[in-house]
């Protein structure tokens, strides 16, 4: 016979804040300072696929993440559509008067991603264990700063994934030991904001330097 409906929970569920009833919680058997409903659709706070390793230390995420990696590099460099996406970044006119189906490429660029978001959701949401609209609100910065780190283009036509993947350790470690040194949350979005800003400049200016060489030289 199933449990009764815990009507003395229906005030934290319809609270924007998840501990807004505590004692509500706490009497029904559920963690304290966790969304209730959840659970009670049989998701447990702490999952399998979101924080406990299954292939030695590595937790089901990670394990995506690398197959995901390592899919996508050999895709991108040594694939035929890869090199078709590398020529739509240098050039999506030429591209397209080369006979390139523009907009199938695109378009399948567009579904690989929403899938990789829809994926990432999912993980994420194992990971905490409860679910929430903004939860990943401010990741673009670290998202963005990322890429450009790694050496993709802004304007799109170059980048590589090694650079990428070394640009997400450097990150990664920038914003643990900035945690662990107990730096405000407005100082470490400075601190990446401001990495951000450098990967942009940076090499505009060594390509303008180069540029100016080269024409000294002629």
């Amino acid at each position: 016979m199933s449990e009764p409906f815990p009507t003395q929970l229906l005030p934290a569920l319809l609270s924007d804040d998840p501990r807004a009833h505590p004692q509500a919680g706490a009497a029904a058997g559920y963690r304290v300072g966790a969304h209730p409903l959840p659970m009670m659709l049989g998701f447990r706070a702490e999952t399998a696929m979101g924080q406990q390793p299954q292939i030695g230390p590595l937790t089901v995420s990670i394990v995506i993440f690398l197959i995901l990696f390592a899919v996508v590099a050999v895709v991108l460099h040594l694939s035929g559509f890869g090199r078709l996406v590398y020529v739509m970044g240098n050039n999506l006119q030429a591209a397209r008067y080369s006979g390139i189906r523009v907009r199938r490429v695109k378009m399948s660029l567009f579904i690989a991603s929403g899938v990789n978001a829809a994926l990432a959701g999912l993980l994420y949401a194992a990971r905490l264990g409860s679910v929430r609209g903004d939860m990943a609100q401010g990741f673009e910065l670290d998202i963005i700063t990322i890429v450009l780190l790694g050496g993709v283009s802004i304007f799109g036509g170059s980048g590589n994934l090694a650079g990428v993947g070394l640009s997400i350790l450097v990150i990664l470690n920038l914003r643990n030991g900035m945690g662990l040194a107990n730096i405000t949350g407005n100082t470490q979005t400075c601190v990446i904001g401001a990495l951000l800003i450098l990967s942009v400049l940076v090499p505009n200016i060594v390509q303008t330097i180069r540029n100016r060489l080269k024409g000294s030289e002629t």
